[in-house]
């Protein structure tokens, strides 16, 4: 086949959202024609990796939501290992630490090379958003690496706020709040947890 076809169908696939047999159609027919493979092993082995793709995926569009001590941290950790171990790039942080360090870039002149720093990952796990007031500059800095991430890349965050109380978290900013929950509910879930904070139930009762 050559370049061109090559190209056109590779833009054809990207377009269906068939990323991995895009990025892998190539070598695997490279592999079948070596081993004299059959097209409908090669079939399978193709649309098998993109169930499995999508699969992850689907975990990874997740909004994590309850009080804290239900396990929410613990749940983007465990996830983020699992991730490494499939071999996806993960970042994790505390929503407050990275728009610190956005902001820090900002003033530096530098937001630019640290923003692809929390876009450029596969996989961006937030915690702990809305423990702390977020500021104008720093929610409109949150909106840009939702906004970039946005059909690219995928973001798991907890938060102890549901979406409507959002808004109190951006500065009173309801419609900054709004445009980020579009984004990350198009294709997410919300999971909502709900019981008794582990740091407390073992404690003293009156």
């Amino acid at each position: 086949m050559s370049n061109a076809k090559h190209d056109r169908l590779k833009q054809d696939l990207d377009e269906l959202k068939l990323n991995h047999i895009a990025e892998n159609y190539r070598e695997l027919l490279d592999d079948a024609a070596r081993k004299n493979t059959s097209a409908l092993d090669v079939l399978i082995q193709l649309i098998g990796g993109q169930a499995a793709t999508r699969r992850d995926r689907a975990l990874a569009r997740r909004v994590l939501i309850g009080p804290t001590g239900v396990g929410k941290s613990h749940f983007l950790t465990a996830l983020g290992y699992c991730a490494c171990e499939k071999g996806i790039s993960v970042r994790f942080t505390r929503a407050i630490d990275m728009l610190n360090v956005l902001i820090t870039a900002q003033l530096n002149g530098t937001l630019e090379r640290k923003l692809r720093e929390y876009v450029r990952p596969q996989l961006l796990l937030l915690d702990e958003l809305g423990y702390l007031p977020i500021d104008k500059r720093g929610a409109d800095l949150m909106f840009q690496v939702v906004a970039a991430r946005y059909e690219t890349g995928s973001i798991v965050l907890s938060t102890n706020r549901v979406f409507k109380e959002w808004g109190h978290i951006f500065d009173v900013d309801n419609t900054l709040a709004t445009a980020m929950i579009e984004r990350l509910m198009h294709h997410g879930e919300a999971i909502v947890i709900q019981g008794e904070s582990y740091r407390t139930k073992d404690g003293p009762k009156e």
